[in-house]
């Protein structure tokens, strides 16, 4: 959904290898989950830290600079 809103249509369609009826079979499975998939969108952008905090056997790897 990221990518549809911020590029659009067309240009995700050009410049990404799907086809239209995948793109609007995801769009139509959105417009049916859009709680659960903005759910799951947010879950995956959360940092190793905020995921610890959630669960605490979650255990953040060190960063390669440190």
């Amino acid at each position: 959904m990221e990518l549809y809103e911020s590029k659009g249509r067309e240009r995700l369609l050009s410049e990404h290898n799907v086809s239209e009826r995948q793109l609007d079979l995801a769009l139509s499975y959105y417009d049916a989950y859009p709680r659960e998939i903005d759910d799951a969108l947010e879950e995956n952008a959360r940092t190793p830290e905020e995921c610890h905090e959630i669960s605490p056997s979650v255990v953040p790897t060190p960063s390669a600079s440190g």
